[in-house]
């Protein structure tokens, strides 16, 4: 995974990818990679076990040590415009890596909490990355070693009481949000259609009615994985950027950036067409001809309207 991640940095930097860009590239590929692996030890109990948890903590140190020495970090002591969206390897990892990390953590301590509710309250607040309901399904679906204990029952039920909590303080926080006269206008009830006397009142659509569902208490799985699809805002670099890393200087001092130029493969083949009879390709001046001696006269005036037009373009 390393080794990717460092071919499509060595591939950005060598196509002169500006570094915002590659900053936000960054910051992009560790977040999808973060929200993949959180999803897949959610969804899968062969790697809810403390084993596993330890082995994938040290894959994911290696990604760190990754991010610290190919991250670079802004410019201290002067005001950088970029700084809004470059993020240095400390930050990426905290807000990328950071679920994944805790959730490995929750699979490492949680056969030894123990029966002291102190020392689960004090654990359950430094996770503070992940929902009572993440806690909750990987402490059921945990693989319990030789050894080891599950999580005693009262602590399952006070997970589900803080997941209860949260989320009716996320309902009268959505109810406390004043609505605008377009959502009043959207929330209040259509006029009631006139309804024909050959139809039944009971025979008014009705909304349809969800499967049932042995484990309606079980939250569906949508709701305990993280959204890796999601792209996070991008922002292109700004004019003075752009001239400071790819323009002249403002008295044309620096050399140029760019000088286009023919691989030498290109070169070969178009003398090897040349030296089969072909017609011949200009590859140096403008004035020369397009076909050989001998040709016929339409084709010249044809070659020399060309060669006019390719001087009147070619010279700016």
């Amino acid at each position: 995974m390393t080794s990717l991640l460092s071919s499509i940095q060595f591939i950005l930097e060598t196509y002169d990818i500006h570094v915002v860009i590659i900053a936000q590239c960054q910051a992009q590929l560790f977040y999808w990679l973060s929200a993949e692996l959180f999803n897949r030890i959610l969804a899968k109990k062969k790697y809810q076990s403390r084993s596993k948890a330890m082995q994938v903590r040290l894959n994911v140190s290696a990604l760190e040590d990754w991010l610290r020495l190919n991250v670079k970090a802004t410019t201290e002591g002067t005001s950088d415009p970029s700084a809004h969206v470059r993020k240095t390897a400390s930050e990426i990892g905290r807000e990328s890596l950071g679920p994944l990390i805790q959730l490995l953590q929750w699979l490492q301590v949680l056969s030894s909490l123990g029966d002291e509710e102190d020392t689960f309250r004090r654990t359950i607040k430094a996770l503070d990355l992940l929902t009572p309901a993440q806690l909750l399904s990987a402490a059921t679906n945990y693989r319990a070693e030789v050894g080891e204990h599950a999580l005693p029952k009262k602590f399952k039920e006070i997970l589900k009481t803080m997941e209860i909590e949260k989320e009716d303080a996320r309902t009268k926080a959505r109810a406390r949000i004043p609505l605008t006269p377009l959502s009043r206008a959207a929330s209040s009830p259509p006029p009631a259609s006139p309804v024909s006397p050959s139809t039944p009142r009971s025979a008014t659509p009705q909304p349809p009615k969800s499967p049932a569902n042995e484990e309606d208490d079980i939250p569906p799985p949508k709701t305990l994985l993280l959204p890796s699809n999601t792209l996070l805002p991008f922002a292109l670099p700004t004019t003075t950027e752009m001239i400071t890393s790819y323009g002249s200087g403002i008295g044309g001092t620096q050399r140029e950036k760019y000088t286009p130029t023919l691989p030498p493969e290109f070169m070969e083949k178009l003398d090897a067409v040349t030296s089969k009879g072909g017609p011949r390709i200009p590859l140096g001046g403008v004035g020369r001809t397009w076909v050989e001696e001998g040709e016929g006269e339409d084709e010249r005036e044809i070659a020399d309207r060309v060669a006019v037009q390719g001087s009147a373009g070619w010279g700016q």
